[in-house]
């Protein structure tokens, strides 16, 4: 009977976590363009899972073009070659891993990104990826430590 009526309800549900995701989207594309000199971001094409990238100098100068033209080639993909740059003033250390990121923001803020490590994705753990959920309903609050945190590190 219960899977009966949660049948019924799939349309509700489904609509539901698609409104949650797109609010989500938005408030992640706000979050990012306010830091493209720590993060190279795009918004996933589908689904409700991202992979930004931590920006700290571990990407190669002779890559950081193939990386702004794979950009420029999408249409999902909202990134510049300029934001591929680090900035100088950050306290990020220069080809700091993304796990070691990860674990700081963790311990300073409960904001828990999963690194690429993690997935053993070696062009993701080369490039500083991490994996970033957008079907949370606490994703505001989440962004507001996390802002915090880059506040307290720069």
């Amino acid at each position: 009977m219960a899977a009966f009526i949660a049948l019924e309800a799939t349309d509700a549900i489904v609509g539901q976590h698609k409104a949650t995701i797109a609010e989500n989207v938005t408030l992640a594309n706000d979050f990012f363009s306010r830091h493209q000199s720590l993060f190279a971001w795009q918004p996933p094409c589908a689904g409700s899972i991202a992979f930004p990238r931590l920006l700290t100098g571990v990407l190669a100068p002779e890559l950081r073009w193939c990386v702004a033209e794979l950009a420029k080639s999408r249409n999902c993909i909202q990134m510049t070659s300029t934001s591929l740059q680090p900035d100088p003033s950050s306290t990020v250390a220069a080809g700091e891993p993304i796990d070691k990121y990860c674990a700081r923001l963790l311990k300073a803020s409960g904001v828990l990104l999963l690194p690429a490590t993690l997935y053993e994705h070696e062009a993701s753990t080369d490039g500083g990826h991490f994996r970033l959920g957008l079907g949370k309903r606490n994703f505001a609050e989440c962004l507001g430590r996390w802002q915090t945190f880059i506040e307290a590190d720069h």
